[in-house]
This record gives C-alpha cells, structure tokens and sequence, in this order.
C-alpha cells in the first residue's frame, strides 16, 4: 500500500488514534494480476 499499488482509506473520528482501513477491491486484483507470471487481464466478471 506505501508504494500506491494498492489503494486504501483509512476512517477515523477526530482526536481517534485507530481507525478502520478500507482497502479497494479492484486494486488488489489488478496487483495480484501484475504479479503473476505470464497472466492476461481477464474479463471483468471476477
């Protein structure tokens, strides 16, 4: 997620020190897709 690679939001109240991290869907299977070897971006029904 530092790299940019997999986008995510984190929500808190004011003054809150934790928060819930979000993380989005579509950029964790594009990130998996560019990891694997040889693989081909497939049709969006996943």
């Amino acid at each position: 997620m530092s790299s940019g690679d997999i986008r995510s939001v984190s929500l808190r109240k004011k003054h809150q020190l934790k928060g819930t991290r979000l993380v989005n869907v579509q950029s964790v299977r594009d990130f998996i897709e560019a990891q694997t070897p040889g693989s081909e971006k497939r049709s969006e029904g996943l």
